[in-house]
């Protein structure tokens, strides 16, 4: 009879783990695909997913979060109240209301990084990466076919709620909608996965072929988003990728034989692009490098970025060492009249609002992430599979962030704060982190 309670306590265990388990998928893959909008049914969901992570640590699991990362985020906040409160002080609009951002979210995922230590979870949102940007790619492409009369029915009506927009120009065709960042994390993100040696990768067996069909999706988002900073990532993702090979140490071998395989399946992309939509390679590239003239009258955004950039540095000068303060408003220009303390240029627009100082704490928490996942990659290449793609994502994500204040919503922080979980992991059970078959990756048919 004990053994029979045994196993039901075991089965009971297991199912509430896979109702949990699929509850946080079905949030992630709705970050991916619908980010900033349906707050209220999203919010219910995070609700739930905040009860069961109580429960979890209260039945038991336990909370555990390694010191440094404790140390890091307390330090973070605590300069985020600090400027907050001097914001505020200075009768900054939004001195309160970043607080979301800057204290309640990351305590939020602090809290849940202490629960979420299995790395079968990680692998799972690895997976769901994968549907959710080729879902955000397809979403594109059928917004982009609406607009040259094949559309897709009904997609149109749903889609009214994420931002959309679409111009077909000579030469070239941009879209728009909410979820690009998704495309323009998970473009180096699947690079990296399917550059890693093949033993190291999450992605194997029936996923391998998924992973390849999503970039190439995603290559083909690119091409016709219209956005200067995914061409960016696009040009700049293999560059990063090469040099976090060569700073952890992985052969690069394979790297240079993907790199032909990625390069083909550019080049196919291209081709049709020119067959099928008549796109220029001379407009785009035209285009492109009109985003960086900023001396330029008729490049409307480059000119406001270039505007911004002098008036937030003239604010800066006048408070060099620890800013105006979070939430105020530069001294001559408002780009969101909702919302004034708001900046394209959001590392400049930081600079202005916390200093040297505030450069300093938010920079030594993201400096010690990277050199963290380095080292971790260089004592043990086989978490290269995990890890490495996280840190390509990441980076690029953050080169997309100087122009695009992406980082100032919820939706996107998780760019920053799933590979600081997967370090705690990590850092806190390493050997329980670790399959059967030695590699410290998780079963890749999970």
């Amino acid at each position: 009879m004990k053994i029979k309670q045994n196993r039901n306590i075991v089965f009971f265990e297991i199912t509430t783990k896979t109702v949990v388990h699929s509850v946080v998928f079905i949030f992630f893959f709705l970050m991916l695909i619908i980010p900033t909008t349906y707050q209220a049914e999203r919010g219910a969901i995070l609700a739930l997913l905040i009860m069961a992570a109580v429960i979890a640590a209260l039945q038991g699991r336990g909370w555990q979060v390694h010191r440094d990362i404790v140390i890091l985020c307390l330090l973070t906040v605590t300069g985020s109240l600090f400027f907050m409160l001097r914001g505020e002080i200075a009768s900054g609009p939004g001195a309160f209301r970043v607080g979301t951002v800057y204290v309640l979210w990351p305590l939020l995922f602090l809290f849940f990084m202490g629960v979420t230590r299995d790395l079968y979870l990680i692998s799972g949102l690895f997976k769901v990466i994968v549907l959710g940007t080729s879902v955000a790619a397809i979403m594109g492409m059928g917004i982009v076919a609406g607009a040259l009369g094949h559309g897709i029915p009904g997609l149109s009506t749903f889609l009214k709620s994420q931002g959309p927009g679409v111009g077909v120009y000579e030469g070239y065709i941009e879209y728009r909608l909410y979820n690009m960042t998704t495309l323009i994390y998970a473009l180096p993100f699947l690079i990296t996965s399917l550059f890693v040696p093949l033993p190291y990768s999450t992605f194997q067996g029936k996923w391998r072929p998924a992973t390849w069909a999503a970039l190439l999706l995603t290559i083909v988002a690119m091409m016709i988003s219209g956005r200067r900073i995914f061409w960016l990532i696009g040009i700049l993702s293999p560059v990063v990728v090469f040099f976090l090979f060569l700073l952890t140490g992985l052969p690069l071998r394979r790297l240079f034989r993907s790199s032909l395989i990625v390069a083909v399946l550019g080049v196919t992309v291209l081709i049709g692009g020119i067959i099928a939509l008549k796109i220029n390679i001379g407009a785009i590239a035209s285009d492109f490098a009109s985003g960086f003239n900023f001396s330029s009258h008729t490049e409307v955004s480059a000119g406001a970025r270039r505007s911004q950039f002098f008036d937030l540095m003239q604010g800066w000068m006048s408070n060099p060492v620890i800013g105006a303060g979070h939430g105020t408003a530069a001294p001559n220009i408002i780009r969101n009249p909702e919302q004034p303390w708001a900046y394209e240029l959001s590392y400049v627009a930081l600079l202005y609002h916390t200093g040297i100082l505030g450069i300093l704490v938010y920079g030594s928490a993201l400096g010690w992430t990277v050199l963290k996942a380095i080292k971790i990659v260089r004592i043990e290449p086989n978490k290269a599979g995990i890890i490495l793609p996280l840190l390509a994502g990441l980076l690029c994500f953050l080169i997309s962030n100087v122009t695009n204040p992406y980082l100032a919503k919820f939706d996107y922080l998780w760019t920053i704060f799933i590979l600081v979980t997967v370090l705690n992991a990590y850092l806190v059970q390493p050997a329980k982190q670790t399959s059967s078959s030695s590699t410290g990756i998780p079963d890749p048919n999970f």
